[in-house]
């Protein structure tokens, strides 16, 4: 190899290690904390919150090994009296069908969720709980008491109450 190339070779090496320490510290630093001067602060900041509040919540899960969509699907049924159709899970869910399916799967292979046939449709499939995802959904949703509680401990109780108003009115704003 001609000795400059070894030398590029070696600079490019460099540079491209370089940047990628950078983007690393810069994708897991406070800087992700700081305003950005060319969006809606209110926007981001609820982002920001929600994957905080979506981390604590799945390591508040993680013990009884579910995860707050397999909690959601686990609520939708046991609101629904037990049992539903993977389209109206999906639909419920507000996501596609062959997403509900693999969820399906997962909560199926736990031993959360069973199929069976859907009686006034030959074609369809139904998702009931079993006994096991009715206690692991109960045990679930104390959880996340435990977890608003925790959030909230330090606020009044009038401050909880208007941020659950401004909460559901931006929920409904936003579809």
């Amino acid at each position: 190899m001609v000795p400059y190339r070894r030398w590029a070779v070696k600079l490019a090496a460099g540079v491209t290690a370089l940047l990628a320490g950078l983007l690393l510290r810069v994708y897991s630093s406070h800087v992700n904390e700081l305003p950005c001067p060319v969006r809606p602060e209110t926007v981001m900041m609820l982002l920001r919150t929600a994957e905080r509040v979506e981390r604590v919540l799945e390591r508040a899960l993680e013990g009884i090994g579910l995860s707050p969509a397999k909690l959601a699907v686990l609520g939708g049924l046991a609101a629904a009296g037990g049992c539903l159709s993977l389209g109206d899970l999906a639909q419920h869910r507000s996501c596609v069908k062959s997403n509900i399916t693999k969820l399906v799967d997962r909560l199926e292979a736990d031993g959360l969720v069973a199929r069976r046939d859907d009686p006034t449709d030959r074609r369809g499939v139904l998702a009931e709980i079993t006994a096991e995802g009715r206690r692991l959904q109960a045990e679930g949703e104390r959880l996340i008491g435990q977890v608003e509680e925790t959030l909230t401990r330090d606020l009044a109780g009038e401050d909880v109450a208007a941020l659950r108003r401004v909460l559901r009115e931006i929920a409904s704003r936003s579809g």
